[in-house]
């Protein structure tokens, strides 16, 4: 059963980070996703411009959230932030969320996760720009993915 819990990580840039794992109450759910869905938070109090991770400090975020993952089975939901993030010059046409999103996908990627699935589901928002979601979980439960990205494409505009 997936538990709710923050795990701090500390680079060795030396950049605080706090994943959170919180599940979400199952009465939001459509009712035929019988395994826990947990929301992933990655967040840290450091300023952008003293953000600069190496590629190995991107891997050890992704090596607890896997870690997680491995020993809970369930859902994983990550709704990718707008707030502001350095990019080079190459990714500067990305907004932030755009950015964020293939990140999380690269860092996915590179940790070798083939028993897991990374779905990205983009909600389309002419307003406020578009929503970037990741849905991961095993394999075996991607018929759960299916009924959530389909729930969530309903606010597709």
């Amino acid at each position: 059963m997936a538990v709710d819990i923050d795990i701090p990580y500390s680079t060795k840039e030396g950049i605080d980070y706090l994943i959170k794992f919180t599940q979400f109450p199952k009465d939001r759910l459509p009712e035929e996703i019988t395994i826990p869905v947990v929301d992933i938070v990655i967040e840290t109090d450091a300023n952008i411009n003293d953000i600069s991770n190496s590629a190995f400090s991107l891997l050890q975020i992704t090596q607890i959230i896997r870690d997680y993952a491995v020993e809970h089975d369930a859902i994983y939901y990550c709704y990718c932030s707008d707030k502001p993030i350095k990019r080079s010059k190459s990714k500067a046409h990305l907004n932030h969320q755009e950015y964020r999103s293939k990140l999380f996908c690269k860092m996915f990627e590179k940790n070798n996760n083939s028993d897991f699935i990374n779905r990205t589901v983009i909600i389309n928002d002419p307003q406020k720009g578009n929503h970037h979601i990741h849905l991961i979980t095993k394999l075996e439960n991607e018929h759960f993915v299916d009924l959530i990205s389909d729930s969530l494409n309903e606010f597709d505009k």
